[in-house]
């Protein structure tokens, strides 16, 4: 994630002012949260044409009510918060339309209100964390990609990088071995060394929206349990 610091809550930080940083942080929020977003609403039973339209209007809402600079950091990560953020928004917009239903303002009863936000299928909530959790692993991989191009390793990196994730079937590790010149023992080692980098990439990812140790150790256990 270039352009940020990886300091403890810094990209919330940068969120909060009011000037080309701040706009490019606000910028990167939304366009990191985007999928998680649009997952949890269609588990709502929206469809696709309506997530999207949707997830727009609760970015929209986000920015014009800076809901960044209300996030606190002794209250966790900002993905619990934003979650919050899009529970209520959501909640908000199905009483607008059952009131719009029953007459112009007219109260709705409990029943009324689960019936338009019910999720359906997978859990909404589930569905965004999952989403979370793998928009962070895409840019952390694609983190460690660019550092392996930048030093002449991009062959080596696209050939391992289906070990990154999976462990090895019988094998692989000898026919990618005899591809790169490289004996199995050799492609086992330069495996660990890139899960350990890909380890310390997604903790940089992470480190810029929590504001401390045991947020980040949580939210590295829900990553590593979602995916």
């Amino acid at each position: 994630m270039s352009g940020f610091a990886t300091t403890r809550w810094s990209l919330i930080q940068q969120a909060r002012v009011d000037d080309a940083d701040g706009r490019a942080a606000l910028d990167w929020l939304c366009r990191a949260y985007r999928q998680p977003v649009i997952a949890y609403i269609r588990h709502h039973g929206r469809h696709a044409g309506d997530s999207d339209d949707l997830a727009q209007a609760f970015f929209l809402h986000l920015l014009e009510n800076n809901l960044p600079a209300r996030a606190d950091p002794l209250r966790g990560g900002f993905r619990p918060y934003l979650l919050a953020a899009l529970r209520n928004f959501l909640h908000s917009q199905a009483v607008t339309a059952a009131a719009g239903k029953r007459g112009g303002g007219a109260m709705h009863d409990a029943a009324a209100l689960e019936s338009i936000v019910a999720p359906e299928r997978e859990d909404p909530e589930h569905a965004f964390n999952r989403a979370w959790a793998l928009a962070v692993l895409r840019r952390a991989l694609d983190g460690l990609r660019a550092q392996c191009d930048a030093a002449d390793r991009r062959r080596l990196f696209d050939a391992l990088q289906p070990f990154l994730l999976e462990p090895p079937d019988p094998g692989e590790y000898e026919r990618a071995g005899k591809a790169l010149g490289m004996t199995a023992n050799g492609v086992a080692v330069t495996v660990k060394r890139l899960r350990t980098r890909l380890r310390e990439r997604i903790r940089e990812e992470l480190l810029h929206t929590v504001a401390d140790t045991p947020t980040l150790e949580h939210e590295l256990m829900l990553l590593r349990d979602t995916l």
